[in-house]
């Protein structure tokens, strides 16, 4: 066959095999799908992990954005992995540390891997929490929480860094070399460099979204943690106090035993006495009523107290205890959730009397409890509460009878 400029036209030949063939002339065939259906992994992006949180955390927290994240952060994402993968079973403190708190040293179990991945959780939820447009931040704002801690590592530990007692400069140092061919990698060096810092330190990065959000995840994540081990230990001392009682009944408790209990009492002992407990908390914040107008106050048999009372009161604690205070409201908020159970938290409407003249209802966000010392209750529960202002209060109404966050 010719076309119209004479060339030949070659046909293909194409082998069939008999089988399918032997399927129509049967009638049951079913049309040949010219592509397959299963969905594949984009190119670029596989990765082969023998850890299986790790797998977990690439393919539930990574790979569903890689589209906003792009080849190049993605590359260096997968690398920190790999060096987690690596070299995470380590410990997540290092007592020697100089920027690890009092109340964290317990968590010594908890490897650097799993905190890591807490961390990196914590922060993607806050960051979705936070913006709208969250997937164009989640690049940086992963390799930060990947990175915060990896001065902890002795094995990327370099010999000139031996005698800083800081993992934060560590970790600063060791990624810097990592990420040094990115072009916004500023604000991500600065947010693992400085999550640890205080007051005075972060006033000229207070616009470093990506280090506040690292500071916020790196607090959440200690305190799950924390209070995961408070679980476990209880647990724990539960079990051998029943063996002792088991034990003694039988008149045949062993050395052996004795040397456990001692062993596993004698730590958690020790914490507790350190600890700020909650009949401790709610014993200072009882000196604060009536000293502080709305944002300390009794009403119908209950107290209720503003974070900015609750900061000062567990800050006094803190303190008298050797413990580093807390400087924000967010850190006063986790710290209260996750280890007091007495107080709950919400929006509140405050209407006042008409005297001396008439106010406007005020919303305030208050923690409430009636677990209060008995001294405190009968000597202040008659008090109308009323403040430098000349309000009186009149009713106190939930906001919708819901907890909402500030």
């Amino acid at each position: 066959m010719w076309n119209l400029f004479k060339s030949p036209v070659t046909i293909s030949e194409r082998l069939i095999d008999i089988g399918l063939l032997s399927e129509i002339w049967k009638g049951v065939s079913e049309p040949v799908s010219q592509c397959s259906q299963e969905k594949e992994t984009p190119i670029g992006i596989e990765s082969t992990w023998e850890n299986g949180e790790i797998s977990q955390f690439w393919e539930q927290y990574i790979l569903p954005y890689h589209g906003d994240i792009g080849q190049v952060h993605l590359n260096i994402i997968r690398d920190l992995l790999k060096d987690l993968e690596l070299y995470g079973k380590c410990p997540s403190i290092v007592i020697n540390d100089n920027e690890t708190s009092a109340d964290y040293r317990v968590l010594a179990d908890v490897s650097l891997l799993e905190h890591t991945l807490n961390v990196c959780r914590k922060a993607r939820d806050i960051l979705k929490t936070g913006e709208a447009d969250y997937q164009m931040s989640m690049a940086k704002v992963m390799i930060a929480s990947l990175a915060h801690d990896m001065g902890n590592i002795p094995e990327i530990a370099q010999q000139d860094w031996q005698m800083i007692n800081s993992h934060t400069i560590k970790s600063f140092e060791w990624l810097k070399e990592k990420i040094n061919h990115l072009g916004n990698k500023d604000k991500i060096l600065e947010a693992v460099r400085f999550h640890h810092a205080g007051d005075k330190e972060l006033k000229q990065y207070t616009g470093n979204k990506i280090l506040s959000i690292l500071r916020q995840a790196d607090y959440a994540a200690r305190e799950s943690e924390l209070k995961a081990y408070n679980l476990n230990n209880r647990a724990s001392n539960e079990d051998i106090i029943q063996n002792i009682f088991d034990v003694k009944s039988s008149e045949n408790l062993s050395d052996n035993l004795n040397s456990k209990v001692e062993k596993s009492e004698s730590p958690d002992e020790n914490r507790n006495n350190n600890q700020v407990t909650e009949d401790m908390f709610l014993k200072a914040l009882a000196n604060e009523i009536s000293d502080n107008g709305f944002d300390a106050f009794w009403f119908n048999n209950c107290a209720y107290f503003s974070v900015k009372v609750l900061q000062k009161a567990l800050n006094q604690l803190r303190q008298s205890l050797d413990q580093p205070t807390f400087h924000n409201a967010e850190d006063v908020r986790t710290f209260i959730d996750s280890r007091f159970t007495k107080m709950k938290k919400g929006r509140f409407r405050l209407r006042f009397m008409d005297k001396p003249r008439k106010y406007r209802p005020i919303k305030l966000y208050l923690y409430v409890t009636d677990a209060m010392p008995s001294d405190a209750i009968e000597t202040k529960k008659t008090d109308i509460p009323h403040d430098s202002k000349g309000r009186w209060l009149k009713s106190l109404k939930p906001i919708n009878n819901k907890t909402e966050t500030v």
